[in-house]
């Protein structure tokens, strides 16, 4: 796995923005409040075992625009990031307890 944790560091910004640079080129992406959160994590299988490599807290997609105001949120395009929460819904849909009904 790269290293990129040591070179590409995101900073938070107060209105729900992450900005950072990579190659000398700004990076902006927006921050998705109030989706179901997730358990991802990044397995590696090797020799006939299984290993974990990572834990993601969450995806972000970042984009060369500057203006927070012109990027758009994943709900109004269909990109790679929007297309993965997707499955994720729906693996949440099927592995949450069906309820019992009276």
């Amino acid at each position: 796995m790269s290293p990129s944790h040591l070179f590409f560091r995101p900073v938070e910004s107060s209105n729900g923005c992450y900005s950072s640079t990579l190659r000398g080129r700004g990076l902006t992406a927006l921050k998705e409040e109030g989706k179901k959160k997730s358990n991802i994590t990044l397995l590696s299988y090797q020799n006939e075992s299984l290993s974990v490599k990572a834990s993601i807290e969450n995806m972000l997609e970042w984009h060369h625009e500057h203006d927070p105001e012109t990027i758009q949120s994943d709900d109004e395009c269909k990109s790679r990031v929007a297309v993965a929460r997707g499955w994720l819904e729906v693996s949440h849909a099927l592995h949450d307890p069906i309820p019992i009904e009276d």
